[in-house]
């Protein structure tokens, strides 16, 4: 997403621009300790509750965040050409702690 790289995004009609804690000049000091002890000790918490990231439940998560982060565009990182079926797939998730799901695929054939 845009304003994940480049930290503001903008157009004729709209400017949004990503703050953090550390934007805020009336920060105390003991919430900024707080933050640095919690970055060191959960990064995955810290980038929810200072880093502004959504709260992923990452205790009942199948695939990890950071896996389909690592997987965007990795035919480019990895020098190849994909080809094949595309699939999707939809989990409604009507009970228990799971969320909803989307899945998208490719089947691939490696040329």
């Amino acid at each position: 997403m845009i304003i994940d790289t480049q930290g503001y995004y903008e157009d004729d009609e709209v400017y949004v621009g990503k703050v953090s804690y550390l934007d805020n000049p009336w920060l105390p000091a003991e919430l900024k300790n707080d933050a640095q002890k919690i970055k060191q000790e959960n990064y995955k918490k810290w980038r929810h509750v200072y880093g502004g990231e959504c709260d992923a439940n990452y205790d009942d998560a199948l695939i990890q965040p950071e896996w389909v982060d690592a997987a965007i565009d990795a035919h480019i990182k990895l020098g190849f050409t994909s080809r094949g079926i595309r699939v999707v797939t939809f989990d409604p998730a009507d009970s228990g702690q799971d969320e909803k799901a989307l899945s998208k695929r490719c089947l691939l054939k490696i040329a």
